[in-house]
C-alpha cells in the first residue's frame, strides 16, 4: 500500500504541475525501490523539468530492470520525445 500511496501522491503533484515537488519526493526514495509506474513518472517529470540527462539515465535503468513491462511503450514514447527535441 505504500507504493500505491506514493504513486497517488506523485500523480497528484504531476497533474497539478508541481514538478519540482514531485522530483523532490521521488529523490527521497532509492531508485531501486521505485515501481515501474513511479519510474515512468520520474522520467516524465525530469523531461518537464528539462533534466534530460536524468531522464535518459532513468529510461536506461527502466529498460534494463523491466524489459517486458507493460509500460515499456510509454517509456519508448518519452525517449522519442527527447530524441525529437534534441534533433530540432
Amino acid at each position: 500500500t505504500d507504493q500505491i500511496m506514493n504513486l497517488m501522491y506523485i500523480q497528484n503533484l504531476y497533474f497539478s504541475n508541481q514538478f519540482a515537488s514531485a522530483k523532490e519526493a521521488l529523490n527521497d526514495v532509492d531508485i531501486n525501490q521505485l515501481s515501474e509506474d513511479l519510474l515512468l513518472y520520474k522520467i516524465k517529470i525530469d523531461i518537464k523539468l528539462k533534466n534530460i540527462e536524468d531522464a535518459i539515465s532513468t529510461i536506461d535503468y527502466f529498460s534494463n530492470k523491466f524489459p517486458n513491462s507493460d509500460l515499456m511503450p510509454y517509456v519508448i514514447y518519452e525517449k522519442k520525445l527527447i530524441d525529437n527535441t534534441n534533433n530540432e
